[in-house]
């Protein structure tokens, strides 16, 4: 990238989006900041969507007092209008900086020039006591589509896991709070209060591919805010133009329940909790690592009690299930002043079809240190169905995939 402010020390550059220009060229905007440069939304153009692209300029917005430039969303309207969305509430040493919340600008058709000042989107949680967005406050991630005449406003909130949306007549608002769209963790879902999977910041938006709409975002991986696995769920536009909060699941943009035939990596799991007495040691998460050369992901430190779940399968005749596991890598450091053959993992793995129902399958395990080994387990006939797969015992073990295949 020819940017300027981009020379030692190297810059970071966050969260782009690209829109399509009046002039029929492409327009990418994305956070700029380094150890010595201010924060700045900067611009590159191109003459097609994938690159390459070339620095036009920065956007020159009022810096960090009422809205800070930080995750920005272009949008150009069907009046070829351009908006440009930002903002962002920081949490910094405990402390949030005190903006106001998200903004909007709109920009001349150079798609760089500012010609209004900022208007509040969505308010931050200092600003959202009195309105309709309290509980649901603007922390992160704006972005604009148009649905049927109407503007939606989606961004992060302050309780980071959930992706909310926002409505109103213009692109500049007034903006009413609508509901969340998805939480990376099924939280709010039909009322629930307890995360089904590791939650953490997330990001994205709602895209309408082949006369159906999408919610795209992203999950955790590795234990870390900054490792994030790319999803995607169908959604429905309703009547009263309102979007129901859907469930994470590892279908993805298939839109049904997978076949069960076939290997599926266990790193598409929607479901991945952790008894509470665990809290000392890693938590159970999706990881990865390098076989000849190639990535792999695969569910880490399971230990007794952690569950991995799949939502959804095709189960319409009996099968036989294969797990491949192995005594956890994370378990074997832990024990690393053990003799190889004392490093063990022993219990059993239980299947379920529902988390709340008796196991619909079991089966005995003992795992040494080595490679992954299998372990073999017959599923009945259920139909669409979630499969859970919950370690019992004693040390932890690594899931890498599971596979189906005709008894």
């Amino acid at each position: 990238m020819d940017d300027p402010d981009n020379r030692s020390p190297i810059g970071y550059m966050y969260a782009p989006d690209v829109a399509l220009g009046p002039d029929g060229r492409y327009y990418l905007y994305y956070f700029y900041t380094s150890r010595t440069a201010e924060h700045k939304i900067k611009v590159a153009v191109c003459d097609t969507p994938a690159g390459h692209y070339t620095y036009y300029g920065e956007i020159k917005t009022e810096k960090e007092k009422q809205f800070i430039p930080f995750d920005p969303a272009i949008f150009v309207d069907e009046d070829e209008r351009v908006w440009l969305y930002y903002g962002s509430a920081f949490q910094m040493g405990g402390s949030i900086f005190k903006a106001l919340g998200g903004a909007v600008i709109e920009l001349d058709r150079d798609m760089l020039t500012p010609i209004s000042a900022p208007k509040l989107t969505v308010p931050n949680i200092f600003h959202q006591k009195g309105t309709t967005f309290k509980g649901h406050a603007f922390f992160e991630a704006s972005s604009m589509r148009k649905i049927k005449g109407k503007y939606y406003f989606i961004y992060s909130s302050m309780l980071s896991n959930e992706f909310c949306y926002a409505i109103s007549e213009r692109p500049d608002g007034p903006f009413t709070y609508g509901g969340i769209i998805v939480s990376n963790g099924d939280v709010g879902l039909n009322g629930n209060k307890l995360a089904v999977y590791p939650t953490g910041n997330n990001h994205g938006s709602v895209e309408c591919i082949n006369g159906k709409w999408y919610v795209f975002y992203h999950r955790h991986t590795q234990g870390s805010a900054f490792s994030r696995q790319g999803c995607a769920e169908p959604i429905e536009i309703e009547a009263d133009s309102r979007i129901r909060q859907v469930a994470i699941t590892s279908c993805g943009l298939n839109g049904v329940a997978l076949s069960a035939d076939g290997e599926y990596p266990a790193g598409i799991c929607c479901y991945l909790t952790d008894t509470k007495k665990w809290k000392k040691v890693k938590p159970a998460c999706v990881d990865e690592e390098y076989e000849m050369g190639s990535p792999v992901s695969f569910v880490s430190n399971l230990k007794s009690d952690s569950v991995v779940g799949y939502k959804y399968f095709e189960l319409n005749k009996s099968k036989q299930l294969t797990l491949y596991v192995r005594l956890s890598l994370a378990e074997v450091s832990m024990m690393k002043s053990l003799a190889t053959n004392q490093c063990r993992a022993e219990g059993r793995i239980e299947i379920y079809s529902s988390v709340d129902r008796e196991p619909i399958a079991k089966k005995n395990l003992v795992l040494y240190a080595g490679d992954w080994e299998t372990v073999l387990v017959d599923l009945p006939v259920i139909g669409n169905t979630a499969l859970y797969i919950k370690f019992v015992g004693n040390g932890a073990i690594d899931l890498k995939s599971i596979k189906f295949e005709d008894k």
